[in-house]
């Protein structure tokens, strides 16, 4: 009788070892993914129509966190914390394309961004102003509400109607309208400039377009050393031009 207990026991701790095992398994698997979602591999939401050409509103997309040459490189998608917000207890992630690495030329004009000397036509995206006669305005607004295409910044003097919306909802919105109305875009002053994304150990000349985009990197390059004071750079209390 005491042999046959013993013989339960043992087959009764076998058994716990047996369910224990998978215990262990499962909690190492979680450990794992939560390993590699923190420092290789994350998962995101999309919240925002900042990418609505290329991801809506609901979209998950997998985000590759390990650095590299390539990552991140021009023309991808990357996400990014603002350094305006960098004091916030939880800053939010925005998505945007990269589209210049260090010690590339950026030119901006009214064409679009031209990267060491390539052409990037203005984004699809982008939502220039545009103007209608008001007699056709009751027609357009019918539309643009059934395509969800929402009234942008909209304003009116006595024969037009002025509103913005994106290249793309455009295209949209003239496939859909049962007839030919004229929409015109509106020529609006762009501001030109060119600067050079920064680059470690590189020198580049400085002036205040370059001051104003770049200001955080020269910062953190320069350390505590450096001020920015009306469009010039000082380090140390001398004034700086590369």
């Amino acid at each position: 009788m005491h042999m046959v207990n013993g013989r339960w026991s043992i087959a009764s701790f076998l058994r716990k070892a047996h369910h224990l095992k998978y215990v262990v398994y499962g909690a190492l698997l979680i450990v794992l993914v939560i390993a590699v979602q923190r420092f290789f591999i994350g998962s995101y939401r999309i919240t925002g129509d900042n990418m609505a050409d290329t991801l809506k509103t609901g979209d998950c997309i997998w985000v590759n966190k390990l650095k590299g040459k390539s990552n991140p490189g021009r023309n991808r998608l990357v996400l990014y914390r603002s350094p305006l917000r960098r004091d916030a207890a939880d800053p939010p992630l925005f998505i945007g394309r990269c589209i210049g690495t260090p010690g590339d030329v950026i030119r901006m004009g009214t064409d679009g961004f031209r990267v060491n000397g390539r052409l990037l036509p203005n984004a699809p995206m982008m939502q220039p102003a545009f103007r209608i006669r008001k007699d056709i305005k009751e027609q357009l607004l019918t539309t643009m509400e059934s395509l969800r295409i929402p009234l942008r910044d909209a304003r009116e003097d006595s024969i037009s109607l002025f509103f913005r919306m994106s290249l793309r909802e455009k295209e949209l919105l003239t496939r859909n309208l049962s007839q030919v109305v004229p929409i015109e875009m509106i020529g609006e002053h762009h501001m030109k400039y060119e600067f050079t994304v920064p680059r470690k150990w590189t020198a580049f000349d400085i002036n205040e377009i370059s001051l104003m985009v770049c200001k955080e990197a020269i910062l953190n390059e320069a350390g505590d050393a450096a001020v920015i004071r009306n469009g010039k750079w000082y380090v140390n209390g001398e004034e700086k031009t590369t």
